[in-house]
């Protein structure tokens, strides 16, 4: 008597790419589903239904306080008196941002690693 037992027979092109592509489907799926906007509720007819925003809360007031109290004693253990304004956008502003690599090199010329301090060169692993 034989038995068969379908599980264990090879599979042919046909299901090897059925049981690849399920996977594959169901991901790109899911992707898709997440980059697709939900539907919104329309907007209401009446715009004094939904309420006007008047300004920070106060306890949004209390932490730009403390977060502007904690940044200024920051900056005073630091010893930093003032901050660097940022890069200017445009190029005749105080701050201009530098896009030109010949002006970036800030060491022109690099001392030579194998030069002690004294002027000595370095001959040996021992010296070095």
């Amino acid at each position: 008597m034989r038995l068969s037992l379908p599980m264990l027979r090879p599979a042919t092109p046909r299901k090897t790419a059925a049981l690849f592509l399920a996977p594959v489907l169901a991901l790109a799926f899911c992707a898709v589903a997440s980059w697709v906007p939900a539907q919104t509720a329309p907007a209401p007819a009446n715009p004094q239904a939904e309420p006007l925003r008047r300004g920070p809360t106060p306890e949004q007031l209390a932490i730009q306080a403390a977060s502007e109290k904690d940044h200024q004693r920051t900056m005073d253990l630091l010893g930093i008196h003032e901050l660097r304004p940022g890069a200017s956008s445009s190029g005749n502003g105080p701050n201009p941002v530098n896009y030109d690599e010949s002006k970036a090199n800030i060491y022109p010329k690099l001392p030579d690693p194998l030069v002690l301090n004294n002027g000595k060169r370095v001959t040996s692993d021992k010296v070095w």
